[in-house]
């Protein structure tokens, strides 16, 4: 299990991608995930990194919301 990955999400309001980033920035590790199958960020954030198996320092998340 890396630490020295960086979470990186962008979160919509139908989908949630994930991917973890190394220090050069190479993305390993990607998934999308439905938002309606979870019940908040936190929760598909938890379901992403159970599924790598990855515990991260820092993460970078952009998130949809109206102008």
């Amino acid at each position: 299990m890396n630490t020295s990955l960086v979470l990186v999400a962008d979160i919509g309001g139908t989908h949630a991608r994930f991917a973890l980033a190394n220090e050069r920035g190479a993305l390993s590790d990607i998934a999308v995930l439905t938002c309606e199958a979870h019940t908040g960020f936190e929760d598909v954030m938890r379901t992403y990194l159970a599924r790598c198996d990855a515990k991260v320092r820092h993460a970078s998340i952009a998130i949809a919301n109206p102008i």
